[in-house]
């Protein structure tokens, strides 16, 4: 096991220290949201190579993908202390999402929608209930099983992108890969493929601050895809972008959920991005205020 030390990227990279971005955010800091980790704890490479996917993992373990939702909340209350009385962000949640499923969390601010994706990242835990992620219950798993999940399992698609100054395009989209061990020529060949996927092609050698608004989005989703994970969690993507940016980023969004079968759940204040979405979970005071098909 070794701390980062940024093993596995290209000797120019290793050579440039970390910086801030030119967009503000701290390389430091976008390391570690790329990949969440325990806080405190070192991000570190395991020498053991994963299989190729999780379908060749379920296959080299002799059973198939489980059937079960991609997400599912069993009656989960999240309760903040505050002062000498608490705040209760989710009450008695219950919700389930299928696997396939594009589906955005709408409501006004206070409602519940980040407490619902960071239990669902597992970067929280819940006061009461059970949270349940590609058939796996959140709170049965260690601290190491817990972080290999949010590695292995759940992409991230941040409002600030959160790239890293200092890598290209393709080293960005490639980052979860050379975390979970994966040779860098494989990580960096899995990743230039999603780079076409996003249409960023020309741009695979560009850093962060040479790339728009869109372009970084574009970049963001492709890593959030690179590991093949059951769960992508998107938090307010165009919440920096303009109106065509943003239209462009939800319907990449959803046609690559589709095209790779992962599931997308959506945070949005925006009526015509959760549009996109085939399905629209309204929250109101930590409940469920609606649950319809998008455009009915």
């Amino acid at each position: 096991m070794r701390v980062l030390a940024r093993r596995g990227l290209s000797r120019q990279a290793r050579r440039r220290p970390l910086r801030r971005s030119g967009r503000g955010d701290c390389d430091a800091r976008a390391l570690r949201l790329a990949c969440p980790h325990d806080p405190g704890d070192p991000i570190a490479f395991p020498r053991r190579r994963r299989p190729e996917s999780r379908r060749a993992r379920a296959r080299a373990r002799g059973r198939r993908v489980s059937a079960a939702p991609a997400l599912r909340f069993a009656g989960v209350t999240k309760e903040y202390a505050l002062g000498e009385g608490t705040i209760r962000a989710l009450d008695a949640l219950t919700l389930e999402i299928p696997r396939g499923t594009f589906a955005a969390i709408v409501g006004r601010s206070g409602s519940g929608k980040s407490t619902l994706l960071n239990l669902a990242a597992g970067i929280d835990v819940p006061t009461r209930g059970e949270v349940w992620v590609d058939g796996r219950e959140l709170s049965q798993l260690s601290d190491d099983e817990l972080t290999r999940q949010r590695r292995d399992r759940v992409g991230m698609v941040y409002q600030f992108f959160n790239l890293l100054g200092t890598l290209s395009v393709r080293e960005n989209v490639a980052l979860p890969l050379l975390l979970g061990g994966t040779p860098r020529r494989e990580a960096i060949a899995r990743a230039d493929r999603l780079v076409d996927e996003v249409g960023l092609s020309h741009r695979r050698d560009s850093r962060p601050h040479m790339l728009s608004g869109g372009e970084m989005q574009r970049t963001a989703i492709a890593r959030a895809l690179v590991h093949e994970p059951a769960l992508v969690l998107a938090d307010e993507p165009t919440g920096n972008l303009d109106t065509r940016a943003s239209e462009a980023i939800v319907k990449l969004l959803g046609d690559l959920g589709a095209a790779h079968g992962v599931t997308v759940v959506l945070v949005t204040h925006s009526r015509e991005a959760a549009a996109a979405a085939s399905r629209v979970i309204e929250l109101r005071d930590g409940r469920v205020l609606a649950d319809t098909a998008a455009g009915t």
